[in-house]
């Protein structure tokens, strides 16, 4: 892709811990990264959205299946590379979920 941009992917996770009722607590990582041809400006906007994701105060579920414990910043912006005329920063988090049991867990 040519220009600037902001990219946001997912991340192999295994943090997972399960309840004996059927409830557990999921991370689920993801990383986002910057592409700009001002570096500065890469690492700033980078700087912004980590600082905006370490403070969401919470993510709602629509349909009550999950709590929301919040993002954690798992790896701090850091730059990865430059090519052509473009400097590519990265930060990885981690978002935390208590799963709820649903009605289909409890049927079995």
């Amino acid at each position: 892709m040519d220009g600037n941009s902001i990219a946001v992917s997912v991340m192999p996770s295994n943090n997972r811990s399960v309840y004996y009722d059927g409830t557990y607590d999921q991370g689920y990582m993801f990383q986002v990264m910057t592409k700009h041809q001002q570096q500065l400006e890469a690492y700033q906007t980078l700087l912004r959205i980590t600082d905006y994701l370490d403070n969401v105060p919470d993510i709602p579920s629509h349909n009550n299946s999950y709590d929301f414990n919040g993002i954690t910043v798992v790896g701090d912006p850091n730059v990865i590379g430059r090519e052509g005329n473009h400097y590519y920063y990265v930060a990885q988090f981690r978002a935390d979920l208590y799963i709820k049991r649903s009605e289909l867990n409890e049927a079995n």
